[in-house]
């Protein structure tokens, strides 16, 4: 079960626990509507109960947040694919970043005690996903088992197995707060005989803020944790409110993100005349047969009579229609090339042609 609204159904729940002080600022607050019926803020906290061999499976929290966990009843095993075991280093201490990977033992009603971290010194190998689990490469889509158990049964034994990263794993008790970075591929199954309840909530740090905002410019269609009529323009509703309150925040952010559409937009007028130069330097070489065919992608040997012989290709650069707001380029091979070999006896080979695509920079 995981309840979204148990703070407001019943507020008395949402007393009985206070957030530590290291995770109390959340960015996320500034989005908090003032007046009944305005924009709200993405969910961000559910009160979690299950029985024995429930649990979540592999996923990575939303919208390029970080998360923490805290155990009331029962245990959890936790699966973290994040970085070898052996770069991770124990330490004792009461506050910490948030570029760390924490089980610590926090406030819970009346219950108090110290802090113990995991502090992480390097990350998971990027691209690289848990046995088992199949995502898209923009992470909209992932395929993995139907249940935390089916994943333990199946894939749990080949965890180490030879090409593989060993996860981080643990056990979570009453007590204890586990904290998952940001991008962090993680798996939690309960265990104990009784029901298990945990309190869990995302949230926006500053030291991760860059990171929530590129998701929201750059994936609006998987913004997650708000209904439909929200969704849409998050990222320009997020930048107004930190500008309003955290300028400080904000303003570095928008003077790089202005700082790199400046140069992708340089590099694409770089292209452009590269190719403009290309074109017209091929069309002189080549005489007016194979300049019938720049940009037309024609087949060896149409529009011969150029004195080159049968092996003339399509030459110079074909520009293509924009795809999803990018440009496409498409080279043949140079009718220079073509001729110089033809004239000197060789063979002139097959035609050549490769594309890529130059993304527009949103």
């Amino acid at each position: 079960m995981f309840d979204r609204d148990f703070g407001e159904t019943e507020p008395s729940l949402a007393a009985d626990y206070d957030v530590p002080d290291f995770l109390q600022d959340d960015l996320f607050e500034l989005l908090r509507p003032t007046t009944p019926g305005g924009a709200p803020r993405p969910w961000n906290r559910w009160l979690i109960m299950g029985p024995k061999r429930s649990g979540s499976t592999f996923h990575i929290d939303p919208n390029g947040t970080s998360a923490w966990n805290a155990c009331i009843t029962g245990s959890k095993k936790w699966v973290m694919y994040v970085c070898p075991a052996s770069h991770v280093k124990p330490c004792w201490t009461t506050r910490g970043t948030l570029n760390f990977f924490c089980r610590a033992v926090w406030r819970i009603s009346s219950f108090c005690c110290s802090c113990c971290c995991y502090v992480v010194v390097s990350r998971y190998p990027p691209g690289v996903t848990p046995p088992g689990v199949h995502a898209s490469k923009d992470m909209a889509e992932v395929a993995t088992t139907v249940s935390c158990m089916e994943w333990f049964r199946q894939f749990y034994p080949h965890k180490t197995k030879e090409g593989t990263v060993t996860p981080v794993e643990f056990v979570s008790k009453p007590g204890d707060l586990v904290f998952v970075p940001r991008g962090w591929w993680h798996v939690v199954l309960n265990i104990s005989d009784g029901p298990t309840i945990a309190i869990t909530q995302n949230l926006c740090s500053p030291r991760g803020l860059r990171h929530v905002l590129d998701f929201f410019r750059t994936k609006p269609d998987q913004v997650s944790g708000l209904d439909r009529q929200w969704r849409d323009g998050m990222f320009a509703r997020f930048v107004a409110c930190l500008q309003k309150s955290r300028p400080d925040l904000i303003e570095p952010y928008l003077r790089d993100l202005e700082r790199k559409q400046q140069i992708a937009a340089a590099r694409r007028d770089t292209f452009r005349h590269v190719l403009k130069r290309r074109s017209g330097a091929a069309s002189c070489s080549s005489g007016s047969a194979a300049g019938s065919a720049v940009g037309s992608g024609s087949a060896p040997g149409s529009g011969a009579g150029s004195g080159a012989g049968a092996g003339s290709s399509a030459t110079g650069a074909d520009v293509g229609t924009a795809e999803t707001g990018g440009f496409r380029f498409n080279f043949g091979r140079e009718a220079a090339a073509t001729s110089t070999s033809s004239t000197s006896g060789g063979d002139a080979g097959a035609p050549f042609a490769f594309a890529f695509d130059l993304p527009a920079t949103k």
